[in-house]
């Protein structure tokens, strides 16, 4: 049985966060642990008579990459990603980290260097957004993580507001 808050949150992605049509392709990006959500914007793009495009990425290889990977591997252009901001007409970033603490080790200089790999893929869709042939739009899928960090940072603003209150 689905869950009515994940259905509605799926048509509110497709029908007013990104405004999908008929014919529309759309790539979903996510981690396995928002499968209940994309698996309803999936079922939603399809009744719209949309192409979903699931991009669903292991969050461990990232650090993977980061670790263990060379000079070449990192600067190295995802030529399906690349290919899926040339032709998709809109995108879906579904946040949903099991570890956000994960690449906090890792020195920035290679979080810097795989960034700037990607650079030309960010600027191709800035620049087909501004003409207006690319919509993205992005939410958050409530993970153990998230409401961790979520508890830390009221645990800070607490101790913030009783020390500046004495």
């Amino acid at each position: 049985m689905q869950d009515i808050r994940i259905e509605r949150w799926a048509r509110t992605l497709v029908h007013y966060s990104l405004y999908i049509k008929a014919g529309d392709t759309v790539a979903i990006h996510a981690t396995p642990l928002a499968a209940p959500l994309v698996e309803a914007v999936y079922r939603e793009l399809l009744s719209v008579g949309a192409h979903p495009l699931p991009f669903i990425e292991l969050e461990s290889l990232e650090e993977i990459l980061l670790r263990e990977g060379n000079e070449q591997q990192l600067t190295k252009k995802s030529f399906v990603l690349a290919a899926a901001v040339e032709q998709c007409d809109a995108r879906l970033f579904i946040a949903s980290r099991s570890n956000t603490k994960a690449l906090s080790s890792i020195k920035p200089e290679r979080v810097s260097t795989r960034r700037k790999a990607f650079r030309d893929i960010y600027q191709i869709s800035q620049k087909r957004e501004q003409a207006g042939k690319f919509r993205w739009s992005s939410t958050l899928y409530p993970t153990t993580a998230y409401a961790q960090d979520a508890e830390m940072s009221l645990h800070n603003f607490e101790e913030f507001v009783f020390s500046v209150g004495r």
